[in-house]
């Protein structure tokens, strides 16, 4: 029976590769080295209505009516390909999803800020703190921040990181920091994410006396598309599997719906 299951995967992704629109997306998954199981999770876990699971597809595939695709691919008489909110880059998907200016200090940053808001709960929960609303806290054994700049005792230019969790009776710090870019872009920022902190890291460890101090990346796709390195980020947060199934799949629909 598993192996009929395992046989019967096999030739539903063959047939998906093989899609000349879907077969795009997944293909660029196994070329960007996704994790491809994790990056479609949540047509099981999200409880999408059918019309929800359409639109997020055709995002993927970026054939929503914007101006490139109405002036380009459907051959309207569209005079200017400039997006309709900032005017100044092409109105493309990737471009609304994750570039325009304007939206980024409302619609992107609340998308991000939802996305991590269940781990910084889960977190306090963990760690018995008991109000949820305070953005840092400091108790004997504990001390966390929620998008708060950090003081040290030398210059740090990066000093404002989503979540972080100082442990005062064990050697760890951890440095939690996110993102939802648009999916093209996971690989560049995870880079971005993981060497922005490592000063801030340093000096943590110096003021702290602490020899580890984890930075922890927790970059997703605007449409859901993850690499292997955002369920081990969960995995440094708790050690249980189904938190770590549940957190991933609550950060995940948060990502794609916003």
């Amino acid at each position: 029976r598993k192996l009929l299951k395992i046989i019967y995967e096999k030739q539903n992704q063959h047939s998906w590769l093989n899609s000349t629109l879907h077969g795009k997306i997944l293909k660029g998954c196994i070329d960007d080295g996704a994790d491809v199981q994790a990056s479609f999770q949540w047509l099981m876990s999200a409880n999408l209505r059918g019309e929800a699971v359409s639109s997020i597809f055709a995002i993927q595939e970026q054939m929503i009516a914007t101006r490139v695709i109405r002036k380009r691919i459907w051959k309207e008489n569209i005079i200017s390909e400039k997006c309709r909110v900032c005017d100044q880059s092409i109105e493309s998907i990737s471009h609304i999803v994750s570039s325009c200016t304007p939206l980024a200090d409302k619609q992107y940053k609340d998308r991000h800020d939802n996305m991590l808001r269940g781990v910084y709960y889960y977190l306090l929960q963990s760690l018995n703190f008991t109000d949820m609303k305070i953005p840092s806290y400091d108790k004997i054994y504990c001390k966390i921040y929620w998008d708060t700049p950090i003081r040290t005792s030398n210059y740090v230019k990066y000093n404002k990181p989503d979540i972080v969790v100082i442990f005062k009776q064990k050697d760890d710090i951890l440095i939690i920091e996110g993102s939802c870019p648009w999916d093209e872009n996971l690989q560049k920022v995870i880079l971005e994410k993981r060497s922005k902190y490592i000063s801030l890291s340093n000096e943590l460890k110096l003021m702290y006396g602490k020899r580890k101090c984890r930075i922890i990346e927790l970059v997703m796709g605007s449409t859901g598309i993850v690499d292997k390195t955002f369920k081990e980020g969960l995995r440094n947060i708790t050690e249980s599997k189904l938190d770590v199934d549940i957190l991933f799949n609550e950060c995940q629909k948060t990502a794609i719906l916003g």
